[in-house]
């Protein structure tokens, strides 16, 4: 299955397609949340992504840290209250990335979010594991009609079946993702079992989202036919906030595209019919060798086998046909310098 996300595909017969997580990575800083797209656009990836909060729709005073990081915020409402930009700044940033070709996504936590950036046209939907099981949400998302990636972190077998029907009783496009909501992750729980499982039994674009903070599980999937990659991308080792231990640096992520693109390469090579001999002649003519004479003779001298000598390049008389000289007299003066060649022979 193949469908479009924005000006790029995703699905069957393309390379896998690569998201740049930021989360929360900015802190609530405008100018540092386009600095990651600058840094995504260098690292080669086709999207990044970002996170839609507003406080007041979709949070209380009662909501807990996930990881009590915060130096400023006394409630997570606060610090999702700091991660807010306005529409206008929504727009600014997707405007940003759009001109550095990379796709604009942005997973909404609430309705607001979701006319929200419905309204500044983004091109489809990323929804978080721990929203999978909303149905309000859904509906919602399911409205717009835009294609959808969805994250599997909390979800058991029987609701992404339900997710899986849902959307395509509704004809919308969507791409489901293997996760493991721990960060980091550890290798042993990344489950590619489960995402095995999922290309298996789903006929849609299958992928993983890596919380790893390692390439390896990105890789590893990609081999193995992933069509999206999301993985978090952090700006150097130190940077502010809860995700920092299981992201990748720009240059990680480059390593990831370098591996997405080999594996393309080498896919299209198994079902590549025009390599052959004939196109490898050059390099073959260039390594192989030619009959020769190990000296210069004169005209009338008669070859004896002691006298060949085979060398480069394979353009000349091949090694087969040496049999076929022995005996013959040279009708020209020969230079040890070139190649035999079937004219310093007579016919006869």
């Amino acid at each position: 299955m193949d469908f479009k996300f924005g000006k790029k595909h995703i699905g069957d017969g393309r390379k896998a397609f690569l998201i740049a997580e930021v989360a929360q990575a900015h802190d609530g800083s405008l100018g540092y949340a386009h600095s990651f797209i600058d840094a995504a656009s260098e690292a080669g990836v086709d999207a990044i992504k970002f996170q839609a909060h507003f406080a007041k729709y979709e949070s209380t005073l009662e909501e807990p840290f996930r990881v009590n990081f915060s130096y400023e915020d006394s409630s997570r409402y606060d610090y999702w209250q700091r991660m807010e930009f306005t529409k206008e700044q929504w727009a600014e940033l997707k405007d940003h990335a759009e001109s550095k070709e990379l796709e604009f996504l942005c997973t909404p936590f609430s309705s607001y979010a979701i006319d929200l950036l419905d309204d500044i046209d983004v091109v489809g939907w990323k929804i978080g594991s721990g929203d999978v099981g909303q149905k309000w949400l859904l509906e919602h998302i399911a409205l717009t009609e835009k294609p959808v990636i969805f994250s599997t972190g909390m979800s058991s077998i029987e609701s992404v079946d339900s997710i899986y029907k849902y959307f395509k009783d509704r004809k919308i496009d969507f791409s489901i993702l293997q996760c493991t909501s721990m960060y980091p992750t550890p290798l042993d729980k990344t489950e590619i079992d489960v995402f095995l499982n999922y290309m298996q039994k789903y006929d849609v674009p299958i992928g993983l989202s890596n919380h790893s903070g390692l390439v390896w599980p990105s890789v590893y999937a990609i081999a193995l036919g992933a069509k999206v990659i999301e993985v978090h991308i952090k700006l150097n080792d130190f940077s502010f906030g809860p995700d920092t231990s299981s992201s990748l640096s720009v240059e990680q992520l480059q390593t990831i595209v370098e591996a997405r693109d080999a594996f393309s390469i080498m896919e299209d090579s198994k079902n590549d019919t025009s390599l052959s001999l004939e196109s490898l002649s050059n390099d073959k003519q260039i390594f192989s060798r030619s009959v020769t004479l190990n000296s210069s003779y004169p005209k009338g001298t008669t070859i004896e086998e002691s006298m060949i000598l085979m060398r480069k390049p394979g353009s000349g008389i091949p090694e087969s046909e040496v049999p076929n000289l022995i005996g013959k007299t040279l009708c020209r003066d020969y230079d040890s310098s070139y190649l035999l060649d079937p004219s310093d022979f007579d016919k006869s």
